[in-house]
């Protein structure tokens, strides 16, 4: 696998949009034809990608905390904390519904 230029690593977004451009009902995604990547939503109908390293970053930090003076059972809510801070999709089944 390449691995990106330091350089555009470290001044790339931690997220970005897939920008669909306009998405005639009953689509299915193998049939869109006018996509691309932008650092925000510019269409409307995108769907959000984080990077991967960032959300590595995220765990390795969430696990280092609720770990660090043995199991912390506030685990759970520390890491949904941390995902929202670092505006991460959830994936507590609670807030998925």
């Amino acid at each position: 696998m390449n691995t990106p230029e330091p350089r555009i690593a470290a001044t790339a977004p931690a997220h970005i949009w897939l920008n669909l451009g306009e998405v005639p009902e009953g689509a299915k995604f193998s049939s869109l034809r006018e996509v691309g990547w932008s650092p925000d939503n510019a269409t409307g109908c995108g769907i959000k990608y984080v990077r991967a390293d960032a959300v590595d970053n995220l765990m390795q930090a969430a696990r280092a905390v609720a770990f660090s003076n043995g199991f912390d059972a506030g685990y759970p809510q520390k890491l949904e904390a941390l995902r929202a801070a670092a505006s991460l999709p959830s994936t507590s089944k609670a807030t998925q519904q």
